[in-house]
């Protein structure tokens, strides 16, 4: 791939993307489904009539961590209209088409388009004990940023609360000051309309698609090394004190990258009754096994493969994870999630001291790395048709993370606002593909198509 077309996929909004977004009609007199957050959301018929561009909506459940008490899902409006939208299509269609660099120009109009974006209501889920005054004291710095604030109503042990935002306020005016006034008018317009049809919000039993352990609980799986020795997970721990257990992935780049630390972290804590052993969790088949057993070949700690009994007892959901269990199999933390040698090494000495690890409280962000962005990927074939179930790596330098496209081939991914590495991993039997050349997201939200070739 060249490299100015690599970059460029940074920007694409082409045209299988657009066509998914322009259709606002697709969302209107439709239920929304918020699975992970607990609720549904009938979207009004008026829709398909707007202006601007509503054109996704974001399940975002527990989105602080594990076990924070605070779920979120939201609809966003986008400050477009799809004139605009196909306008911007052909720009990014016209630079694609050179073999060169975009311009900073170029690069600042991409920008200024994909930052049209807000939310035309939230609603949150705040489990028993926290108020709507908390969250946004812990939470939003107490910026209490909200026009309209609804309670929904109490399902199982949440609290559920429709917000919207107040337009005036000097913070929100100001990410939208460069938008045209009708756009500004249609926002408010739909803010008004959500707060006044609270009874369009269903709340359900939620979802969960991550659930680690209980801290304290035992644990028990087995499994084989590389070398296909069988493993016991309470023979596995009875050998130390705790032991320090990392997931990984055979095209996970930080995985690989912290191995050197992590041996020597083996190295370092054996004698005082630690052990670090890691688990392939794609080592699945002979291929990767082998590929897994040359990536650890120089390294002195076990590997384990694949299993579903480990699936089971230590759920993971990126990678690097980390979780530490003691010898008798009860887990001692939460598990870290990416790289970071600094806690590992904090949670094994409170271990080996008889303190609590201090990774048992779960993780809450500093306020200024909450916000999220969405990346969002077409994956056409040669011919333009869409493609389901491709698979596609997001990394950053401390973990890396895969999303599946659906049956239209957009995959959306939310993660921290910052330019993730992508790569195709894997795709549906009767495609090929090549392997990117250094392709990155954008930092905020940015689109790109993908082509494979249907053999």
């Amino acid at each position: 791939m060249k490299k100015a077309t690599a970059f460029l996929l940074t920007l694409a909004l082409l045209a299988t993307l657009m066509s998914g977004f322009a259709a606002h009609a697709e969302v209107a007199s439709k239920t929304l489904d918020f699975p992970e957050s607990g609720f549904t959301y009938e979207a009004p018929g008026s829709w398909k009539d707007t202006i601007g561009q509503i054109d996704s909506y974001s399940d975002r459940g527990e989105f602080l961590g594990y076990d924070t008490g605070v779920l979120l899902g939201y609809v966003m409006y986008r400050g477009r209209t799809d004139e605009e939208a196909a306008q911007y299509e052909a720009f990014v269609q016209a630079i694609a088409e050179r073999d060169e660099d975009p311009t900073e120009e170029e690069m600042a109009v991409a920008n200024e388009y994909n930052s049209r974006n807000a939310q035309i209501f939230e609603v949150y889920g705040l489990r028993d004990g926290m108020t709507l005054d908390d969250m946004v004291s812990s939470i939003m710095e107490g910026k209490n940023l909200f026009k309209d604030t609804i309670e929904l109503g109490k399902h199982g042990e949440y609290t559920y609360w429709l917000v919207t935002y107040d337009l005036d306020n000097p913070f929100v005016a100001d990410l939208i000051k460069d938008w045209s006034k009708e756009m500004v008018d249609e926002l408010r317009t739909l803010e008004d309309d959500a707060a006044a049809h609270p009874e369009r919000v269903a709340l359900k039993d939620r979802e969960i698609s991550f659930v680690p352990p209980a801290i304290g609980s035992t644990i028990e799986f087995e499994t084989t090394d590389l070398n296909g020795n069988p493993v016991s997970s309470k023979e596995l721990f009875a050998q130390n004190k705790v032991t320090l257990v990392n997931i990984w992935r055979t095209w996970c780049g930080p995985c690989v990258a912290e191995m050197p630390e992590l041996d020597a972290l083996n190295a370092e804590y054996a004698p005082k009754g630690a052990a670090v052993v890691t688990y392939c969790g794609d080592a699945n088949s002979p291929e990767l096994i082998d590929k897994a057993r040359e990536l650890t070949k120089d390294y002195g700690f076990n590997t384990l493969v694949w299993s579903e009994s480990f699936d089971a007892a230590l759920p993971w959901n990126c990678t690097p994870m980390t979780y530490f269990v003691d010898s008798e199999g009860k887990v001692l933390s939460y598990p870290i999630k990416g790289s970071d040698m600094g806690s590992c090494i904090a949670n094994l000495e409170a271990a080996l001291n008889g303190k609590t690890p201090e990774t048992t409280i779960p993780p809450r962000p500093a306020a200024d790395t909450q916000e999220t962005a969405t990346y969002l990927i077409t994956v056409v074939d040669q011919n333009g048709e869409a493609v389901p179930g491709v698979a596609v790596s997001f990394c950053t330098a401390d973990n890396c993370d895969f999303a599946l496209s659906d049956d239209q081939g957009i995959i959306t991914y939310e993660g921290a606002p910052i330019s993730y590495h992508i790569d195709i991993l894997s795709v549906p039997d009767g495609y090929s593909f090549e392997a990117l050349d250094d392709v990155y997201t954008d930092t905020d939200s940015s689109s790109m198509t993908m082509t494979i070739t249907k053999d």
